[in-house]
């Protein structure tokens, strides 16, 4: 893997790295097989509705954390309970929607309680990770997880790997996999080696041109993440004129960075962060197309010709994300804006992606939706009150609220589709490309890649 959770806490942080580990240590009361479909986790079904407030799930005989601690309905309120605290700060809230709370019914029933009527309920339960009531309490329970999956927590050497082993008491089968380590290497070229070399087992973000290298590569059956650049469209922000953001837009070639960056295997996003596999894709959008004579026409119009702003990336996060930034920035430069690149640690960019407060003025985000629904990407990053969104309040955030309670799908869809003529019409982002999930892998290993681009380690089988 190319970049390290800052957290292994599975409330805490929104990461495709943390998911991909704790996916293995958590349980969460619906889950996803391998085709994407949802079905039980720790529930005996994937809810049922009391009534228009109301969903309740029955928690499976038998499962107990790897402290010793039962997974029941205590378990399932603190869990609810913990990551929708005020106090309690995570972007993973957004996921929730209209939750509002839980309450225990018998020692093995829960009611989970919303503000209104939410058709999601069953999908936002597999973003729900259950944990145990007392060591979730620890300070130190985000470097020391405990869970109740298939697989528990062995050690974290920090910048190098998280260990885990199979549970030898865990009630199911026994996975053919024993102990993994999920190794944090930032630099392709060396993860590339490690596979070549029979040294790494499995990789991910493997380049188009190396499947030929490997003795195995798989992909996604469509693309999970999104290429975007956040722009700060606030009030007082350098980028605030939409004229400057639609320029930012017209002076990109996304054709280019699709065929030329990533070999054809990216597509072009459609001017919005939904691609067309998720509900609340908008269908009448279109790309901006590329012409930086346009761009330069508007800068010119906004009095920009010379702007200066900071684009704050990333690396080893995703398939060619500092090589996208950089290309970005290029197109930028040849209509006169000068983008500063700033690539932090980790963790400060996930802070500086998050704080409310200080928006940047350009961010690359690789975004990715494994909740299948436009909720989890409008909520987060068109929603002005989202942890990401960096626009002012505008009508959009009523028609998101809206649609969490929509009970209709044509209305609930017409609602998001107009949040993204919004979001399109205001040049919120400059819209990149989206990507499948790419791996490569040794012949030891028999896998196929799911369609969430989650491993679960209980469908690899080593010779």
């Amino acid at each position: 893997m190319g970049t390290e959770p800052g957290s292994l806490d599975p409330q805490a942080v929104d990461q495709f790295a943390m998911f991909t580990i704790n996916d293995n240590v958590f349980h969460k009361l619906v889950s996803r097989n391998a085709a994407g479909d949802l079905v039980p986790g720790a529930a005996t079904d994937i809810g049922t509705p009391v009534d228009d407030t109301t969903w309740q799930y029955t928690v499976r005989d038998g499962l107990t954390f790897h402290n010793g601690e039962p997974l029941n309905a205590d378990a399932v309120v603190h869990s609810v309970l913990r990551i929708i605290d005020p106090d309690y700060a995570t972007p993973l809230k957004d996921n929730l929607g209209t939750v509002v709370g839980a309450e225990k019914v018998d020692e093995h029933t829960v009611n989970i309680l919303t503000s209104g009527p939410d058709p999601l309920i069953p999908t936002r339960m597999t973003l729900l990770y259950l944990v145990p009531p007392e060591a979730s309490q620890s300070e130190d329970f985000g470097d020391n997880p405990v869970g109740s999956g298939p697989y528990r927590f062995v050690s974290w050497e920090r910048g190098i790997a998280v260990e885990l082993e199979a549970d030898p008491d865990y009630p199911g089968p026994a996975p053919s996999v024993s102990n993994v380590r999920f190794l944090f290497i930032e630099e392709y070229g060396t993860r590339l080696a490690g596979v070549l070399n029979d040294e790494i087992d499995l990789m991910v973000d493997l380049l188009p041109e190396d499947n030929a290298r490997v003795d195995q590569a798989w992909s996604t059956p469509t693309g999970l993440k999104q290429f975007i650049v956040s722009l700060n469209a606030r009030a007082g922000s350098p980028v605030e004129d939409v004229r400057i953001r639609q320029a930012l837009n017209y002076a990109v070639d996304k054709e280019a960075i699709a065929d030329s960056l990533f070999s054809g295997i990216a597509e072009i996003l459609q001017g919005q962060m939904l691609n067309p596999n998720w509900f609340g894709f908008n269908p009448d959008l279109d790309p901006y197309p590329y012409d930086p004579d346009r761009a330069r026409e508007l800068l010119a119009e906004a009095g920009a010709e010379d702007l200066e702003i900071q684009l704050v990336s990333l690396v080893g996060n995703s398939l060619l994300d500092k090589e996208t930034t950089e290309v970005v920035a290029g197109y930028w430069a040849e209509v006169g804006v000068n983008a500063e690149i700033f690539i932090p640690e980790f963790s400060e960019y996930i802070d500086r992606l998050i704080d409310r407060e200080n928006r940047p003025d350009a961010i690359f985000v690789p975004h990715d939706n494994i909740l299948f629904d436009g909720d989890r990407t409008l909520s987060a990053y068109y929603h002005s009150q989202g942890c990401c969104g960096s626009m002012d309040p505008s009508e959009a955030d009523d028609w998101i609220d809206a649609g969490k309670t929509e009970i209709d799908l044509d209305a609930r869809l017409k609602l998001y589709q107009d949040v993204g003529q919004a979001g399109h019409d205001g040049a919120w982002y400059v819209w990149l490309v989206s990507i499948p999930n790419v791996y490569g892998g040794t012949d030891r290993i028999d896998w196929s890649a799911r369609a969430d681009g989650l491993i679960h380690l209980t469908d690899i089988a080593v010779s």
